[in-house]
């Protein structure tokens, strides 16, 4: 079970160049945050980094009370079932139907037996239809991935996270290619599941006014560096163009 996750003085290096640099933060079950920062400032690379992704060049994360990357393998896989990340562009075969999209939400939770037999017979075809159905996409059903639209593809990826139940869900900008009113719209929806399955909620988001409205907590990034680690109502219009402009 998810407690506690501590980032330790964490760097992230490519060759001699710092992508990310000399991070310290805490993350506690529970939490609704958003990460903001201009497009190259590092919040991709932050959030891989926050559910093991990538392997920091230098500094210690904690989960719980445990040292991760000092853990065997077998510890190491499990925890990593405590997190689910959904990335900026949907990792979906084209050619995939997307009732065969959504059954891969379970598999790690099932042995290797089960998931051979799901190509077969939808064991979760229900729950699968219930969740199409909340989101406006129950007719998408039988249809392939490469004939959906952006915005639909970030949906279906939602729709993962949803039936998987994690216990933090990591979101790279899951607005990025839907318009407005479907944005609100799916953002509600995010945090409807995270209300009723009280998780951790990290998500990036280009949009600060959504973030402040709707997250608990705002980290922001620039150049690599954490610039901002506060609440939602106390980041003020300076520190906000500090976070964009770096100043």
């Amino acid at each position: 079970m998810f407690n506690h996750l501590k980032l330790e003085n964490i760097s992230l290096k490519n060759n001699k160049k710092i992508l990310l640099y000399n991070l310290n933060i805490e993350i506690v079950e529970k939490e609704k945050i958003a990460v903001i920062g201009p497009t190259g400032a590092g919040k991709t690379l932050f959030l891989n980094l926050l559910c093991f992704g990538l392997r920091p060049s230098e500094g210690k994360i904690f989960i719980n009370t445990e040292n991760f990357w000092k853990k065997n393998n077998f510890f190491q896989n499990q925890v990593r079932k405590y997190f689910y990340l959904i990335p900026q562009v949907p990792d979906m075969p084209n050619r995939q139907r997307v009732m065969s999209a959504l059954h891969a939400s379970y598999i790690n939770k099932w042995s290797l037996l089960k998931v051979i037999a799901s190509l077969f017979f939808p064991f979760k075809k229900k729950s699968i239809e219930l969740v199409l159905k909340e989101l406006g996409l129950f007719e998408k059903i039988d249809e392939t991935i490469e004939n959906l639209s952006g915005g639909q593809k970030q949906a279906i990826s939602l729709a993962r996270i949803f039936l998987s139940q994690p216990e933090i869900m990591i979101l790279d900008e899951p607005l990025s290619a839907v318009d407005p009113n479907r944005s609100n719209f799916l953002l509600k929806k995010i945090l409807e599941y995270q209300k009723k399955t009280m998780a951790t909620i990290v998500c990036s988001l280009h949009q600060p006014d959504i973030a402040k409205k709707y997250f608990t907590r705002i980290i922001g990034i620039n150049n690599g560096k954490i610039v901002y680690d506060g609440t939602s109502k106390k980041l003020s219009q300076t520190q906000q163009e500090k976070i964009y402009k770096g100043k």
